[in-house]
């Protein structure tokens, strides 16, 4: 049932899981950590934040940290900052070098300033791990550097995208091409200037008769859309 309520991304599914982390059985709150993981989106990680220092059981501390590390670039509309924030607090409860690294991973897929910053600061103030900080905030700071500013209206291009690991979208005479498979995606990091309604188009073409469908996602905002053929 917990594993059920975990794929399911209801409020009222959060609000079971979160009180079943709390619970005295560790088996219980295992399973619950575990459901938590498979979360569609990064809600639940001020709660796993919160939760790890006052955890004391070894195992369920690690796959609390394991489950903050898959949510931390999911969907949602915590921002940057606040992930980063959630992340470093966790690393600041970790007790020993294990949870220390798995805390450190998940405050590597944080694409913000503060976060670069960290890993500058933990190159110096821990020799050992400074050529892996150093590469990290390298990592980043190219992250960041394609961030694109929304004022009022802005074209998104496919260069500009972050495309799936390993698969054959590529682009081509400016057009991303290729879309073979149902994980294949592109995202874009987006910063608004200012809270608003926002419309998007899309300029898509296809040369296959079969219909197809693809999402488009923006934060915690999910529109599913058909892809048609075009002459």
């Amino acid at each position: 049932l917990l594993r059920v309520l975990g794929q399911s991304g209801s409020p009222e599914a959060l609000t079971e899981l979160t009180a079943a982390i709390t619970d005295p059985s560790v088996a219980l709150r295992n399973a619950a950590l575990n459901s938590l993981a498979q979360w569609p989106n990064v809600a639940p990680l001020p709660t796993l934040a919160a939760r790890l220092p006052q955890e004391t059981e070894p195992g369920s501390r690690l796959l609390l940290l394991m489950a903050a590390r898959n949510l931390i670039g999911r969907p949602g509309t915590l921002s940057e900052e606040d992930r980063f924030l959630a992340a470093k607090k966790m690393f600041e409860a970790a007790k020993d070098n294990r949870e220390k690294s798995e805390a450190l991973a998940t405050l590597s897929r944080v694409i913000h300033p503060d976060a670069a910053s960290f890993f500058d600061a933990l190159a110096i103030s821990e020799p050992a791990r400074t050529r892996e900080s150093a590469a990290i905030s390298k990592a980043i700071q190219a992250k960041l550097a394609k961030v694109v500013q929304v004022p009022d209206k802005v074209t998104l291009t496919p260069q500009a995208a972050d495309l799936t690991p390993g698969s054959a979208l590529n682009v081509i005479s400016g057009l991303l091409v290729n879309w073979l498979n149902d994980g294949d995606s592109a995202s874009w990091m987006l910063r608004f200037e200012s809270p608003g309604t926002y419309e998007i188009s899309v300029l898509q073409s296809s040369e296959s008769d079969k219909e197809g469908t693809y999402e488009v996602t923006i934060g915690d905002q999910k529109i599913v859309t058909k892809a048609v053929k075009t002459d």
